[in-house]
C-alpha cells in the first residue's frame, strides 16, 4: 500500500508526463479494443440460430469458371433432401419485398418464400402458432398463408393472443396467419413475414420458376446429428455429380458447394476486418514505444533520485515494484480513458456503413472487449515496468557522483531502437493508408458511363396478380401511369426505371451468361462471359444520360405482342459482330443451365456502363424493355431541373394517389448509391489514414523526445565542440543527422516491411499495385521532412548553448 501512495504521488509531482503517458497509451488501447470488438461481433460472435456451428448454406459452383456461383433450383433442393444423409434439414428461402396495407396506407416489409422446412432447418418455430405444412406449398393447396414477425403481431395486432387465423392485407394478396415467430427472430435478413414459395406460383402462374434451370433460391441446412461439415460437404458433390449426369441440361457445369452458414454471411468482409485489426496493433505497439520512451527518459532523469533510495536501504525489488506500481497505475488510467473512447467508436462505426448488417450482428462494448482491455492494461504496466531496467540498475555512487546526467549505453541503444522500431511501424501504416485512398481516389474517378447528379432514386413495391401475360402489361401501365403523373411535376426533366441501378448488390456482381447471334455457324460461342441483364422503363437511358449511339430507345411500342427487341451497349456489340453493323440482327440469352430466351432483334447501342465501382472492360450489358420481361422489384428515378426541396414527399403523395397499396421503400440521390458502393474501401481508408497520421505524429514525438533528451545528456560534450571551435551550424547539422539517423533506418525497414504488407491486401486495392512508387516515395519523404521538423527544435537549442556556462555547470 505505501508503494502505491508513493506512486501516486510521484506521478502527480510529474503531472505533463503522466498526462502525456496517459493519452498517448489511450489512444492506442481504445484503437485496440474498439478493433477487437468489430472483428469478434463479426468472426467470433456466436449467431443467434441456435446451433449456428451445425447451420450451412448451400449455393451452385460453376466447375469450369471459377469463381462463379449460383442460386439454386426447387427440384435441386427437393432430390438434395431425399438422398442427403448429412443434412437433416434443407431449408430454401428468396427474400423480396412487397407492401402492408391498412387503412392509413401501405408500409414497405421486407419477406420472403419459403418452403416448409426453412423454420426446421433455422431451428425456430413460431412461438404462436406453427409453420407451413407440406399442403400449404403445393398446387392446389390452401396455399395463402403466412407466417408474420413479432414486431408485424405487436404493431398490427396490437399482440392479439388469438391472431391465428386472422388475414393479413398485403399487396399481393390477402393471407392468412398461421403463426407469430418468437421476438427477435428476422432471419434472414429484417425479415417481417413468410410465406409459402407455392403463394407466388398461384398468384402470377409463375410455373417455369419450379424448372430445374430456374436458380433463384438461397438455402439454408443444418447438419445432422453425428454428421461433420467435410461430410457433408463430400456428400453433396456426390449427389451433384449424380445430378450432372441426370440432367446435363441444366447441372453439366454446375456443383452445390457448401458453406458454413456465418462464413458466406460475413465472409467478404474478414480481410478488411483483419487488416483494421492489425493497424490498431501497430497502432498500439507504437503508442506503447511512445510511452515506454517516456519513461525510459524519465527513469534515465531519477538516476540520482533511485540511487539515493538505494543508498538508503531500498532493495532492487523495492524499487522495481515502486516502478511497477507506477506503469500499473498509468496503465489502469489509460485503459479506462481508451475503454470510453472505444465504446464511442463502435458506436459511430454502424453510422459510416451503408449496408444492412445480418440480424445477429450488434456492435457493442461487451464483456469480451472489456476483458481484452484489462489485458492490454496488465501487459503495457509489466513492459513498462520492464523497460528502464537496465537504466536504474546503475551502482548507487556512481549515479550520485554523475549527478543523473548522463545516460547509459543501455539506455541509449533502447531509446534509440524504440525510436526506430516507431518510425518503421508508422511508416507501414502510411504505406497502408496511402495504397487504400488511392485507390478510394480511383474508384471515385473512375467513369461509370452515366451522370448521376440530379437524380432522385426510390424503390417501391408493386405487386400485380395473374400470369406472366396478365401482371407484365398490368405492371408496365402502372409504371406509365406513375411516370406520367410524375413528369407533371415542375422539377421533374425526366423519368426512368430498372430492376436496379448500377452499384446494387444485385448487379455489382456480373453472373457468366452466353449470347447467341442468329445465322452464326458457331453461335454457342459467340460470347461467354461476365453479364449484364437489364429490364429497363423507355425514360431509363434518358433519367441517367447514357447516350444512344445508334438505333433508338424503348418506347410503349414494345409490348408483350410486339416483336422482341434489345438494346446492345458499345462494348457489346464489339463483342457480337466485330465491324458487321449490330443493327436489325437478332440475339438471344442462353442459360447456362439450358434453354434461351427468344430470339430479339437489336434496335439500339447505347454507352457502356460500369455496374460496379471496380470492373474492368470485359463485361457487356444487354438492356431489355421491362414491358416484355417485367419488373417484378422496380426501382425509379426523377431527373430533377435543380435543387427541389420537398421532392421527397411529392414523390411519396403522387404514389399515393396513382396506386395506394404501393409504398416507397426507401428514396435517396443516385449518387449515394455510387459513394455507398465503396463504403469499405472509403470506411478502411480513412480508418487506416487516422491511424497512420496518429502514429506519425507519435512517431514524430519519439524522435522529439529521444533528440531532447539526448541534448540535454550531451551539453558537456557539445560544450567542449564549442569550445574547440565548433560553429552552431556545425552543432545543428551534428545534431539533426544524430536524431535523424534512428528515423532514416526506420523508413527504410518500414519500407521493407510494406513490400510484404501489401501483398496480404492486394486484392483490395484497383488501380494501384501494392508496391506503387508514388506512395512509397510519398510516404518516405513526409515522414523524412516530420522527422526533420521533429529534430529541429532541440537541435536548434543545442547549437544556441554556450560553451562556458555549460562548462561552470557541469
Amino acid at each position: 500500500m505505501k508503494s502505491i501512495l508513493l506512486s501516486i504521488r510521484s506521478l502527480r509531482r510529474a503531472s505533463g508526463f503522466s498526462v502525456a503517458v496517459i493519452l498517448t497509451l489511450a489512444l492506442g488501447i481504445g484503437a485496440s479494443t474498439a478493433s477487437f470488438s468489430l472483428l469478434q461481433t463479426f468472426l467470433f460472435e456466436s449467431h443467434p440460430l441456435p446451433d449456428p456451428q451445425e447451420l450451412v448454406r448451400i449455393r451452385m459452383a460453376s466447375s469450369l469458371v471459377k469463381g462463379s456461383h449460383d442460386e439454386n433450383s426447387l427440384r435441386d433442393i427437393r432430390d438434395w433432401r431425399d438422398q442427403s444423409k448429412t443434412l437433416s434439414d434443407i431449408g430454401g428461402f428468396s427474400a423480396d419485398r412487397m407492401s402492408l396495407i391498412s387503412e392509413s396506407g401501405a408500409v414497405p416489409i421486407q419477406f420472403a418464400w419459403v418452403t416448409p422446412e426453412f423454420f426446421a432447418a433455422v431451428g425456430v418455430e413460431p412461438a404462436l402458432g406453427r409453420g407451413f405444412l407440406p399442403d400449404e406449398d403445393r398446387p392446389g393447396g390452401p396455399v395463402r398463408k403466412a407466417v408474420i414477425s413479432h414486431q408485424v403481431w405487436r404493431d398490427w395486432f396490437s399482440s392479439d393472443p388469438n391472431v391465428l387465423g386472422k388475414t393479413v392485407q398485403t399487396s399481393m394478396d390477402t393471407l392468412e396467419v398461421v403463426g407469430v415467430m418468437p421476438e427477435g427472430f428476422t432471419y434472414p435478413h429484417q425479415l417481417a413475414l413468410w410465406t409459402p414459395f407455392q403463394t407466388i406460383f398461384d398468384l402470377r402462374g409463375w410455373e417455369r420458376a419450379k424448372d430445374r434451370g430456374a436458380r433463384w433460391v438461397d438455402v439454408v441446412a443444418r447438419l445432422a446429428p453425428g454428421a461433420t461439415f467435410d461430410e457433408a460437404s463430400a456428400e453433396m458433390l456426390l449427389i451433384g455429380r449424380r445430378l450432372q449426369q441426370e440432367h446435363p441440361e441444366t447441372n453439366g457445369e454446375l456443383l452445390p458447394e457448401v458453406l458454413p452458414l456465418e462464413e458466406l454471411e460475413v465472409g467478404g468482409l474478414r480481410v478488411y476486418l483483419f487488416l483494421l485489426a492489425s493497424a490498431a496493433g501497430v497502432l498500439l505497439l507504437i503508442c506503447c514505444s511512445n510511452a515506454a520512451h517516456l519513461i525510459v527518459i524519465r527513469t534515465a532523469s531519477r538516476q540520482r533520485e533511485l540511487a539515493v533510495r538505494s543508498a538508503l536501504g531500498a532493495g532492487r525489488a523495492r524499487l522495481a515494484g515502486f516502478l511497477f506500481w507506477e506503469s500499473i497505475l498509468l496503465s489502469a488510467a489509460a485503459g479506462l480513458l481508451g475503454a470510453a473512447l472505444a465504446a464511442i467508436t463502435v458506436r459511430f462505426v454502424p453510422l459510416q456503413i451503408p449496408i444492412s448488417m445480418p440480424a445477429w450482428v450488434d456492435f457493442k462494448l461487451d464483456s469480451a472487449a472489456v476483458g481484452f482491455t484489462l489485458l492490454l492494461v496488465l501487459l503495457t504496466a509489466m513492459a513498462f515496468s520492464l523497460a528502464p531496467a537496465g537504466i536504474w540498475r546503475a551502482a548507487p555512487a556512481r549515479s550520485l557522483h554523475q549527478g543523473g546526467r548522463s545516460g547509459t549505453r543501455g539506455g541509449n541503444r533502447l531509446r534509440g531502437l524504440l525510436a526506430t522500431t516507431q518510425v518503421a511501424m508508422s511508416t507501414v501504416l502510411l504505406i497502408a493508408a496511402g495504397l487504400m485512398l488511392k485507390t478510394l481516389d480511383h474508384l471515385q474517378q473512375a467513369d461509370p458511363g452515366f451522370v448521376s447528379e440530379r437524380v432522385l432514386a426510390f424503390e417501391i413495391t408493386p405487386f400485380r396478380p395473374g400470369s406472366r401475360n396478365e401482371h407484365i402489361p398490368a405492371t408496365a401501365d402502372f409504371i406509365r401511369k406513375l411516370n406520367s403523373r410524375l413528369l407533371e411535376l415542375p422539377e421533374v426533366a425526366a423519368v426512368g426505371g430498372t430492376d436496379n441501378f448500377p452499384y446494387q448488390e444485385a448487379t455489382a456482381a456480373r453472373q457468366f451468361g452466353r449470347f447467341e447471334v442468329q445465322g452464326e455457324e458457331e453461335s454457342l460461342s459467340s460470347h461467354r462471359g461476365p453479364t449484364e441483364l437489364i429490364d429497363v422503363t423507355p425514360g431509363y437511358f434518358e433519367v441517367l444520360q447514357i447516350p444512344v449511339f445508334e438505333g433508338r430507345p424503348f418506347d410503349e411500342g414494345d409490348t408483350l405482342d410486339s416483336e422482341k427487341v434489345v438494346i446492345l451497349s458499345r462494348r457489346t456489340a464489339d463483342k457480337l459482330f466485330g465491324n458487321r453493323p449490330p443493327l436489325g440482327q437478332k440475339v438471344r440469352y442462353a442459360y447456362e443451365s439450358g434453354g434461351a430466351d427468344p430470339w430479339a432483334t437489336v434496335v439500339g447501342i447505347v454507352g457502356n456502363v460500369k455496374y460496379a465501382k471496380n470492373e474492368g472492360e470485359e463485361g457487356i450489358e444487354v438492356y431489355f424493355p421491362h414491358s416484355q420481361w417485367g419488373l417484378s422489384t422496380p426501382m425509379l428515378a426523377v431527373r430533377l431541373h435543380g435543387p427541389a426541396p420537398g421532392i421527397e414527399d411529392r414523390v411519396r403523395e403522387v404514389l399515393a394517389e396513382v396506386d395506394p397499396s404501393t409504398a416507397v421503400n426507401r428514396i435517396l440521390p443516385l449518387q449515394s448509391l455510387l459513394d455507398d458502393s465503396i463504403w469499405r474501401q472509403r470506411v478502411w481508408g480513412h480508418a487506416l489514414s487516422a491511424f497512420s497520421v496518429m502514429a506519425l505524429l507519435l512517431a514524430a514525438l519519439g524522435l522529439f523526445a529521444v533528440l531532447s533528451y539526448s541534448v540535454r545528456m550531451r551539453r558537456r560534450e557539445i560544450g567542449i565542440h564549442m569550445a574547440l571551435g565548433a560553429n552552431n551550424r556545425d552543432i545543428l547539422l551534428r545534431s539533426i543527422v544524430r536524431g535523424l539517423s534512428p528515423a532514416v533506418l526506420g523508413v527504410a525497414l518500414g519500407a521493407v516491411a510494406s513490400l510484404a504488407v501489401g501483398r496480404l491486401f492486394s486484392s483490395l486495392l484497383f488501380g494501384v499495385g501494392s508496391a506503387d512508387p508514388s506512395v512509397f516515395i510519398a510516404v518516405s519523404a513526409a515522414q523524412i521532412a516530420v522527422a526533420v521538423a521533429a529534430c529541429w527544435l532541440p537541435a536548434s537549442r543545442a547549437s544556441r548553448l554556450e560553451p562556458v556556462r555549460v562548462l561552470r555547470q557541469e
